[in-house]
């Protein structure tokens, strides 16, 4: 946000670079909206730019229409509206289009939709990158000397008619209570249209809801902290599908649990059961196995995943999922383990959860990594003691792990049979990394596994 006196705009922030945010009025989509306060004056300008998360850009190439919402508290003449812009990734920005030629005069508390065809962008503006917005902005037009406020909100541009398919009401909505917080699981909506889901809330008996989390597509989980609100509450949750031109569905049939004041023993069950939720609703979707760290996308990591099959163990045990979730997560690693990128039976330290190939963890770390799959067999072996079974699946699990177990060359990573194992060897580059696995640290997992190998 730019600003040059004697024009005033409101700014947030340390460095007055933030677009201020309101909550009290009720956003037109989702939980807030931008407000933009201004005075433009003669010889004065200013800038305010909002942006996507994470500042992503977004090809534009081929759509047809900008469209956002308004709302003003009082009226306002459609030539007081402030101008509007487009800024690619490399700073170049569009021509500043007048909002007025589409907009009406604004009635007072009413949010009203403006569309603008990018024509006007494209034709006005041929040195910008449009494949590369980041940012669309708004900019001081009439210099009215006036104090205006507008709420924006919905910001969108897209082809066609900015319309979409109605989405199905959320299906087996489920609601836990915690001392704090609720927790919240539901079926995925399959719409390829799907935009997001809206969570309600109600703590008068289901007389009124509150919005209180919009979730993107992707989850179909919610942890809704309510400790502000009150504690001990009698809660009753619905939720909503958003299509992709964010219309809700209708409502889920509700869910109702409560909050109450949890015991010390309560509490760490509760700590435990979301630290295993990482490893099971974050599991890769294809592999099952455990992702390097939150937004990792198809990145897995080995070594987090023999971490994550012996969570899957205290799971099971503690009640968090049936026996029979367990093996068929076990079972879906196991396949996925048996056909990913191996080198002398050892993976990679990172792996794509999709294809099974490696993902290099640095240029010359591409190939095997010792220690990482060592933490992989640590865990491996603890689920092959569980399920000590008869039936066809639990044996399938156990003649499964004993040959990846047999299958690693522990020997092999000692170089030319030194007293000594390698951490790493790449394909590309062999032992260049050169690092030597000694001292007592987790590491130390290695050597008593290549001890106990029967084969290697």
């Amino acid at each position: 946000m730019d600003l040059t006196a004697p024009s005033l705009l409101e700014r947030m922030g340390t460095e007055l670079r933030k677009f201020p945010v309101e909550s009290a009025i009720p956003a037109k989509q989702g939980l807030n909206s931008l407000r933009l306060t201004w005075t433009s004056n003669a010889g004065g300008d200013w800038v305010a730019i909002a942006a996507g998360t994470g500042w992503t850009a977004k090809n534009l190439v081929g759509t047809d229409t900008l469209s956002f919402w308004l709302y003003t508290a009082t009226s306002l003449a459609a030539d007081a509206l402030p101008k509007v812009f487009m800024e690619d990734n490399s700073n170049n920005k569009t021509t500043k289009i007048s909002i007025s030629p589409y907009s009406a005069d604004l009635p007072a508390a009413t949010w009203m939709r403006i569309r603008i065809p990018m024509s006007v962008f494209f034709d006005s503006s041929p040195l910008v990158n449009f494949s590369q917005i980041k940012t669309v902005g708004y900019g001081q037009n009439l210099a009215d000397g006036i104090s205006h406020t507008l709420l924006i909100d919905d910001v969108r541009v897209y082809e066609g008619s900015g319309t979409s398919d109605p989405v199905a009401p959320p299906t087996g909505l489920v609601a836990a209570g915690y001392d704090s917080h609720a927790f919240l699981t539901w079926k995925p909506n399959t719409e390829s249209f799907l935009q997001g889901y809206e969570i309600h809330l109600s703590t008068d008996g289901g007389v009124t809801y509150q919005l209180r989390k919009i979730i993107p597509k992707t989850d179909s989980t919610c942890t809704d902290f309510v400790r502000s609100i009150g504690t001990n509450l009698s809660m009753i949750y619905r939720i909503k599908a958003l299509n992709s031109a964010n219309e809700p569905s209708e409502f889920s049939d509700p869910a109702n649990c409560s909050t109450r004041d949890f015991s010390d023993d309560e509490l760490k069950t509760m700590v435990q059961e979301a630290t295993f939720r990482y490893f099971w609703e974050y599991g890769h979707p294809a592999s099952g196995m455990a992702r390097e760290r939150l937004g990792s996308g198809n990145t897995v990591t080995i070594g987090g995943s023999g971490f994550g099959v012996m969570a899957l163990l205290v799971g099971i045990e503690r009640g968090f999922i049936t026996r029979q979730q367990g093996i068929d997560r076990i079972l879906r690693i196991l396949n996925f383990l048996e056909n990913a990128d191996r080198f002398h039976g050892v993976w990679s330290h990172w792996i794509d959860g999709n294809t099974g190939n490696v993902i290099p963890f640095s240029t010359k770390d591409n190939g095997a990594d010792l220690v990482e799959s060592a933490f992989m067999i640590q865990g491996l072996l603890a689920v092959r003691q569980y399920f000590q079974g008869n039936d066809a699946e639990e044996e399938l699990i156990r003649q499964k792990i004993t040959s990846l177990w047999e299958a690693v060359e522990w020997s092999w990573f000692r170089k030319n049979n030194e007293n000594v194992l390698y951490w790493h060897w790449s394909p590309n580059y062999g032992w260049d990394m050169n690092l030597q696995i000694r001292g007592w640290m987790e590491a130390s997992i290695v050597y008593m596994l290549a001890v106990a190998s029967p084969t290697y």
